[in-house]
């Protein structure tokens, strides 16, 4: 195989809880023109990770080369052959490189993709598994190349990012501001605010004693893309804790705050409150009734006596008027109400609320 022939493209490697830039440092190899740490699944020392990575091909590739470069204090790249990382064991998957990639070890540091045809310019990505981390904490880039090289100057090399025992130790966790809990029948609506820190998802744990939530052993809801929940199924008339936290790239919490609020009795189990008549003439009245929160819809009944006259379904507003279809003088009617809620819950009827006609 004639290696200087071809290029090669290479993703951006992952990280774990350094933040780096999409821009790397660019090399004679111009056909590979960033390199991009997304993920990295453990960023311990002396353990296998898997790596995903992003890479920008500026003119088609048929081979890749990566190594990685320790970093020095003063900001110096140092030798790859000397970065502990090795890539023995490492197999590759990614979706938009072509299917049939194979991977050869050059070198114990050193890894080069196969493509088994040549990709054209764009934006690729790829998953390294099971790379050995080095077993040295430190500061440390990826390096790309598309073709066969000498120097470890002709490759493009991403940001910076860490390998550290607990890249959490280094953190303050502060307060999560305009965190809150409110109960409605067996279910709770839990809001979180924005963290000032660089945030990339949120997490809400909750259980009935904050124990279980210190020890990891809560139920949990992501809520990265959502500012506001509704917990459901909960035990009735019974005190929970609800703690949300801000967590960086590496799970690390950087925001966390812990609210509570007691569960009332199930929605089904309770009575909706009774309306109210007014407005009456000789064939009208209008009935009202209050409105609650996370209630969709209400439902209205109108009864003479013992008989059901009409019943009024999925109303969404808080009152109904009764007409000469349904309403003759003199006569006395009684109506109740009844309300829908988002959790797909609906109370019993309310007592019934008296009235008669002039």
């Amino acid at each position: 195989m004639n290696k200087t022939l071809h290029f090669a493209l290479i993703g951006a490697i992952i990280l774990f809880g350094v933040s780096f830039n999409p821009v790397a440092t660019q090399a004679s190899d111009s056909n590979i023109s960033f390199v991009t740490v997304d993920d990295i699944s453990n960023a311990a020392p002396s353990v296998q990770a898997d790596y995903t990575l992003t890479f920008d091909v500026a003119f088609g590739a048929t081979w890749i080369y990566i190594r990685v470069y320790p970093i020095a204090d003063d900001g110096t790249v140092g030798d790859s052959t000397l970065s502990g990382f090795n890539f023995a064991s490492t197999t590759i998957t990614s979706d938009s490189l072509p299917s049939g990639t194979t991977v050869t070890l050059s070198a114990g540091t050193e890894l080069m993709i196969t493509l088994n045809s040549t990709v054209s310019t764009g934006t690729y990505s790829i998953t390294l598994h099971d790379v050995q981390n080095s077993a040295t904490e430190g500061n440390y880039k990826i390096g790309m190349a598309s073709m066969v090289t000498t120097t470890d100057d002709d490759f493009t090399k991403s940001d910076a990012f860490s390998i550290i025992t607990d890249p959490c130790s280094t953190i303050t966790t502060v307060e999560l501001t305009d965190v809150a809990a409110s109960s409605f029948g067996t279910n709770a609506s839990v809001t979180r605010g924005e963290s000032d820190t660089a945030a990339t998802s949120y997490l809400l744990a909750y259980a009935t004693s904050q124990t279980d939530i210190d020890n990891d052993t809560a139920s949990t809801v992501d809520m990265t893309t959502i500012t506001e929940t509704i917990v459901e199924d909960l035990t009735a008339q019974t005190l929970y804790y609800f703690q949300v936290s801000a967590l960086d790239a590496n799970n690390c919490v950087l925001a966390r705050t812990s609210v509570s609020a007691t569960t009332e009795r199930a929605i089904t189990d309770r009575r909706y409150t009774k309306p109210t008549v007014n407005k009456i003439t000789k064939r009208t009245a209008v009935a009202h009734w209050i409105a609650d929160d996370f209630v969709d819809t209400y439902d209205v009944q109108l009864w003479s006596k013992t008989k059901l006259l009409k019943r009024f379904n999925n109303l969404t507003t808080l009152k109904k008027t009764l007409t000469k279809k349904y309403l003759q003088s003199g006569k006395t009617y009684k109506v109740r109400v009844r309300a829908d809620y988002t959790t797909e819950e609906t109370t019993r009827w309310s007592k019934f609320k008296k009235f008669t006609t002039q």
